[in-house]
């Protein structure tokens, strides 16, 4: 019996099947008709529907995992990937180009999140790549970002000079009022031990600690000499010592000092005094450095 026999009812309903799946009116093809029509053309329809139906279900696959992969995209999210693939190479191709996309726009932008951490603490030298997209805003995002931290950096180096020369100038005024002040009054005149903390005070926000050193050792060689070794004014100058070591990371020099000037504010101020507190906390802190 040939394909077109009274009886090809079968052939027909299969054909009419296969049509529909084609059509995407239907997703499978279920109860092939295996007997009414000629056996081998009802076995090579019932073959060509198999693999017709293998190859559907691979597409739908893929275009699910697209599906998915881009409504997450739509909502911010840039680390899924598609991982099927099908016989379908133009299918194959967006899902392809659906990765890339989103891992180019997943790593830029991680880079992008990095540089403006950075950005948050300051730190504006670091770069984003510029070449992860060729046209378009996401090309001029990352040049923006760049241009923003080069002008943060040219703007900062600009406030820096200027306040460099502000504290030179203020160091200046502070010498000469030092000298003035020893010339008028001596070495160990109160006034002169204020001067001599003010411009300590000064180098040290520079990190001109050897010559905020020299003044500080300077003052406690006066106060102990003329105020005896337990003045209040002697803890004041273990004090800045200390605080001198400690913001240069020499904690073991500042350890005694501190405990020194602890020692002089118990003994004279009281264990509740405000100032001998302070002291408590600073001891606390230099010891928490030096075990960690």
């Amino acid at each position: 019996m040939g394909l077109f026999s009274k009886d090809n009812s079968g052939v027909i309903s299969n054909l009419n099947k296969i049509k529909d799946l084609l059509e995407g009116k239907t997703n499978s093809i279920k109860d092939l008709n295996t007997t009414n029509g000629d056996a081998e053309t009802l076995k090579l329809i019932s073959e060509i529907a198999s693999i017709l139906q293998q190859r559907n279900a691979e597409e739908l696959t893929v275009y699910g995992e697209i599906m998915l992969v881009s409504e997450k995209l739509a909502d911010g999210l840039t680390d899924d990937r598609i991982t099927k693939k099908c016989s379908n190479k133009k299918l194959n191709y967006i899902a392809q180009t659906v990765n890339i996309m989103t891992e180019k726009l997943d790593q830029s932008l991680l880079e992008v999140d990095k540089v403006l951490q950075e950005f948050s603490e300051h730190n504006f030298m670091k770069k984003v790549a510029e070449d992860a997209f060729s046209t378009g805003k996401l090309r001029n995002l990352p040049i923006r970002i760049n241009e923003l931290g080069d002008y943060m950096t040219q703007s900062l180096q600009s406030v820096k000079s200027s306040n460099d020369v502000l504290y030179i100038e203020s160091a200046h005024l502070f010498q000469k009022s030092l000298e003035i002040r020893e010339k008028n009054f001596g070495n160990a005149h109160p006034s002169v031990i204020t001067a001599r903390n003010n411009l300590a005070l000064l180098y040290v926000s520079q990190g001109w600690y050897k010559e905020a050193e020299y003044l500080y050792l300077k003052n406690l060689e006066f106060d102990e000499k003329f105020l005896g070794k337990y003045h209040i004014d002697v803890a004041t100058d273990l004090h800045n010592l200390s605080g001198l070591y400690y913001a240069k990371g020499e904690y073991d020099k500042a350890k005694p000092l501190i405990q020194r000037s602890l020692e002089i504010l118990e003994r004279v101020l009281g264990k509740e005094h405000s100032k001998t507190k302070i002291a408590i906390d600073s001891l606390q802190k230099l010891e928490s450095h030096l075990n960690s």
